[in-house]
């Protein structure tokens, strides 16, 4: 658990800046690290699995990756299971919805397969973050208690 708030106080030094005191706009670099990062695992499992199940990995991978992003430098929350479970709750939805919408993306409109999940990014973000919001105030008054 030391490990954890020395990695928090490192984070949040970092976040210091002015920029960076808006919430949204951490939202936005840590989903943006967090998005460059799964594109890379999607794009490599591209080349070896069905791109529903390259995007599925690179999900998986995402939905982790971000929780820790988001909890320690976005929402300055400490790690809990009721937020971990409620944010994978979130991103499995927003995981279906994704699929839906990619899958239609890519046979319907013919968007490609490298595009196609960012055309997704861009409808669900703004439903993401509100939703977050939501989680992790309710954690944050919890802690305050």
């Amino acid at each position: 658990m030391r490990s954890t708030r020395v990695l928090n106080q490192l984070l949040m030094k970092f976040t210091n800046h002015q920029f960076l005191k808006f919430q949204f706009t951490r939202f936005l670099l840590t989903g943006l690290l967090n998005t460059l990062a799964t594109y890379l695992v999607y794009v490599v499992g591209v080349l070896f699995l069905d791109y529903r199940i390259a995007f599925t990995v690179s999900y998986v991978i995402g939905i982790i990756f971000s929780y820790f992003l988001n909890s320690a430098l976005v929402f300055d929350t400490i790690f809990n299971i009721k937020t971990a479970t409620l944010y994978i709750i979130i991103y499995i939805t927003q995981y279906l919805i994704g699929m839906l919408l990619l899958y239609c993306l890519v046979t319907t409109f013919n968007i490609s397969q490298l595009l196609a999940p960012w055309v997704v990014l861009c409808v669900i973000v703004p439903f993401t973050y509100m939703l977050m919001r939501v989680v992790f105030k309710d954690t944050y008054a919890h802690q305050s208690m």
